[in-house]
């Protein structure tokens, strides 16, 4: 499984893949806007201090908000009654939203990355 990490700041971007780093060396007194997490090079997460979002191909979830199939969005409390073929994939995203969050960790393999980790605890106090 590869994990590639590309986090964004205000003064340029740094890729971490295979614990290699390039880009924007940044400094910690830099602060993280954003930072996009790529699996397998089919699932998408992305992630700063006001979203969690998951994707796979046309299929979007927003964590605690909504979920997109195709063109339509449907709110976040409808997503366990959903039936339709594209169920396992939503199931997927939003379980691996919940590894991030509660174990730092994404298919069983953790998070190597300190700005990461600091925005996920954030999201774990919040969400619980």
């Amino acid at each position: 499984m590869c994990i590639s990490i590309i986090l964004h700041f205000s003064k340029g971007s740094t890729t971490i893949s295979d614990g290699t780093y390039s880009g924007y060396e940044y400094s910690r007194h830099d602060r993280l806007i954003t930072a996009h997490i790529i699996i397998d090079e089919a699932y998408h997460l992305h992630l700063d201090q006001y979203s969690i979002t998951a994707r796979y191909k046309y299929i979007t979830v927003a964590y605690r908000r909504h979920y997109t199939v195709g063109r339509w969005r449907y709110p976040w409390c409808t997503i366990d009654a959903y039936t339709g073929s594209e169920r396992t994939h939503l199931a997927y995203l939003s379980e691996l939203i919940s590894e991030a969050i509660e174990h730092d960790t994404l298919n069983g393999r953790p998070i190597d990355c300190y700005r990461i980790s600091e925005v996920l605890k954030q999201w774990k106090t919040e969400s619980f």
